[in-house]
């Protein structure tokens, strides 16, 4: 397995961050450290995760359907608490 086959949903969720990032940085003019901050700790538990799964040889659909129940909740909480206290 290459690696975009290995860590596909972290690099989904990576590269909507990444898309994102102009609304949360007014146009990256404001808070992109703290942008780049919540970015690093949403992405390092993503590939963490993904890689745990890739571990136990897991096929794509089962591997896809776990890590959304447990990244996409994790993920929306640290945004919110990004959001609410920081931005």
């Amino acid at each position: 397995m290459n690696f975009l086959d290995k860590y596909i949903i972290s690099l989904i969720q990576l590269v909507t961050l990444l898309m994102l990032s102009p609304a949360f940085t007014n146009l990256f003019q404001e808070n992109v450290a703290m942008y780049l901050l919540l970015v690093l700790i949403i992405s390092i538990g993503n590939f963490f995760l993904e890689a745990q799964f890739n571990r136990q040889q897991e096929d794509h659909k089962k591997k896809a359907k776990t890590m959304g129940v447990f990244t996409i909740p994790l993920n929306t909480v640290i945004v919110a608490v990004f959001v609410l206290f920081i931005f």
